[in-house]
């Protein structure tokens, strides 16, 4: 892969965002499967990170579900169940990270590395389908594609896991409107006691920051190292 863009010029990464825009507004119940991925990986591997065991993934499109052998409780659960429609967001802005350093490579294989994680523990036939076709667009893509579309295509995917982040809460905010009982918010106000609404307002405000500043990571505007973002004189 030493043919990849490391260092794309603005119109490649510019263009990569309006069609991971496009996708994600034309294609959303394809996209939303995705998003669904992402949003269950982020319940699994958080809880995995707290001691918790995954009994099983289920991925659909209208969402999907994490089961671990044990309830989650205390802080390791709260930070599971918040994980959830964070995850997307933050695996967006990880990728941004990588690619803001020109890691165009080791997004792809994470990528795939996640997805045959993700398939491992998936327990439904819709959820096996979805994962393995993705990871094979991804393996395509890291077999036959040139630098310059593997670099086209990483960018595209990670604009589309920033804009899918927010279209997740959006989503999420529209089913809330409709009376939609929010699993992940009832948890939440059990843990802490806090409204819905609270939580509610916080994945939102959370998935438009990190949109924001991930695709200013993107587009070079802003240096990955959150260091730098204050001058020191």
């Amino acid at each position: 892969m030493s043919d990849v863009l490391a260092d794309p010029p603005t119109a490649l990464v510019a263009g990569a965002g309006m069609l991971a825009l496009v996708l994600s507004l034309v294609l959303w119940p394809v996209v939303t499967v995705l998003v669904t991925i992402a949003h269950e990986g982020g319940h699994a591997f958080t809880g995995s990170l707290m001691g918790y065991t995954v009994k099983y993934i289920r991925i659909k499109g209208g969402g999907g579900g994490t089961k671990f052998h044990k309830d989650p409780e205390g802080v390791g659960g709260f930070l599971a169940v918040l994980a959830g429609y964070a995850g997307t967001s933050v695996f967006g802005l990880i990728g941004a990270m990588l690619l803001a350093h020109g890691l165009v490579s080791v997004v792809l294989w994470l990528s795939l590395v996640f997805l045959v994680l993700a398939l491992l523990s998936t327990s439904n036939w819709a959820g096996w389908v979805a994962i393995v076709i993705a990871g094979a667009v991804i393996v395509l893509v890291i077999r036959y594609a040139t630098g310059g579309e593997r670099t086209f295509f990483t960018y595209t995917w990670i604009w589309v896991l920033l804009f899918g982040g927010f279209g997740d809460v959006v989503t999420m905010q529209i089913l809330r409107k409709k009376g939609g009982d929010i699993v992940d918010l009832g948890l939440l106000r059990k843990s802490t006691y806090l409204p819905r609404s609270l939580w509610s307002g916080f994945y939102w405000l959370f998935s438009v920051v990190v949109m924001v500043v991930g695709g200013a990571m993107l587009l070079g505007i802003l240096a990955p190292d959150p260091r730098t973002w204050v001058h020191h004189g």
